[in-house]
């Protein structure tokens, strides 16, 4: 959300239901719109006007622009999605959701130590995160 805008009141982030009507969208059959609305519990959120993104960032722009707010991963912010904008992020309160990121190759591929590699790799960046289940992490295997 904007630094002005009134949803960043406190630390962590409560979805009441008069929230849900300011939420921006991206297009239909984007994973991020279904995962907000899970968030939100609700199937039926519409973007006022009509209009919904096609990427993060054009969905960054139409919250730095004062349309609304949006939900975005843990996992982009992270990584650097609001550098350069003056948006502000917070967490939502729990129970947060969560949503499982599988990182997959074929079988036969000459690569499965690289991808083991970066497995590794993200699962370090993500570390510190208290938000980030390591109970169901699994090395690839050929199958």
């Amino acid at each position: 959300a904007r630094a002005d805008d009134p949803a960043l009141k406190g630390k962590d982030i409560h979805l009441p239901a008069k929230m849900a009507e300011r939420l921006l969208l991206l297009e239909e059959g984007h994973c991020l719109r279904d995962h907000t609305m899970q968030a939100c519990k609700r199937s039926d959120i519409r973007n006022a006007d009509g209009v919904e993104a096609t990427s993060l960032l054009t969905l960054l722009q139409m919250v730095e622009s004062g349309m609304g707010i949006a939900l975005l991963p843990e996992m982009a912010v992270k990584g650097g999605l609001l550098n350069g904008t003056t948006l502000l992020a917070r967490p939502l309160a729990p129970p947060a959701p969560k949503r499982v990121i599988a990182l997959v190759a074929r079988a036969s591929t000459a690569h499965l130590e690289e991808f083991q590699a970066l497995a590794e790799s993200i699962e370090a960046r993500f570390k510190s995160s208290p938000r980030i289940s390591r109970g169901s992490r699994k090395s690839f295997q050929r199958v």
